[in-house]
């Protein structure tokens, strides 16, 4: 068992308390996926630090962030101390999570918005090769790059008493390109902890924290443009990163 799933298995034993040994093992996991839904309404309420509202097609990929976020901030936030050193909490392992799309939208009001790395590349290829040439007037001036923004969000953490919860949301820039030779900017990652709190049997948006600084990767050199066939363009649009 890794580090991180040992204490995430830690701490859903204790938000099971003193009914661990006799609730059906499963309870904790089923308990957090119902406050999570509840969670993920409470988002969408807060104008702030709401990334699905104004999203574009294929800004949000089929998978939850995997986002194991630090032993200072989940102190703060959840009360919950990790003692080993540089210690992360992390969420459930993404095999017991529910459906992503379907949490962080459950009315599927931006079903467009969700797409797997192979949709939003043919999606992206297909808005790179309608953008004209820097230069209409020399053909073989590069197209310039593609600016895109992925977003994602983590599943959310929760303390022992389920009245407060925390999960990251995750926003880059990122500017991409098929041609060998335009310039390729870097990849701009932003990640913030959302706290939420539990109120009256009501989770509301308590507090958001930027997470380390924002973090500046350069993005991988794109392919060759190819003689023949159409190029196809790099699909790290949607690669979610690990928040720092």
């Amino acid at each position: 068992m890794t580090r991180l799933a040992y204490l995430f298995s830690a701490v859903l034993a204790l938000a099971l308390g003193s009914h661990a040994a006799s609730a059906d093992p499963d309870s904790g996991l089923r308990r957090m996926k119902r406050e999570a839904a509840e969670v993920f309404k409470a988002l969408a309420n807060d104008s702030d630090n709401d990334l699905l509202a104004e999203a574009k097609t294929c800004e949000f990929s089929l998978n939850w962030l995997d986002s194991p976020v630090d032993a200072d901030i989940v102190r703060r936030h959840l009360n919950i101390k990790l003692s080993l050193p540089g210690a992360r909490l992390a969420p459930p392992n993404s095999a017991d999570l529910p459906d992503y799309a379907e949490s962080i939208d459950p009315e599927r009001r931006h079903k467009d918005s969700f797409c797997s790395e192979s949709q939003a590349a043919d999606y992206y290829m297909k808005q790179w090769l309608a953008t004209e040439n820097t230069d209409p007037a020399a053909p073989e001036t590069p197209k310039p790059a593609l600016l895109v923004t992925p977003a994602g969000y983590s599943f959310p953490l929760f303390n022992a008493d389920f009245d407060r919860a925390l999960l990251v949301a995750y926003r880059a820039t990122r500017s991409l390109t098929v041609d060998e030779r335009a310039n390729v900017a870097p990849s701009v990652s932003g990640f913030v902890a959302v706290v939420f709190a539990k109120s009256k049997g009501k989770w509301r948006v308590d507090a958001a924290e930027p997470l380390d600084v924002v973090r500046v990767a350069q993005v991988p050199t794109p392919p060759r443009r190819p003689a023949g066939p159409k190029p196809t363009i790099a699909t790290q649009a949607m690669a979610l990163p690990t928040a720092p």
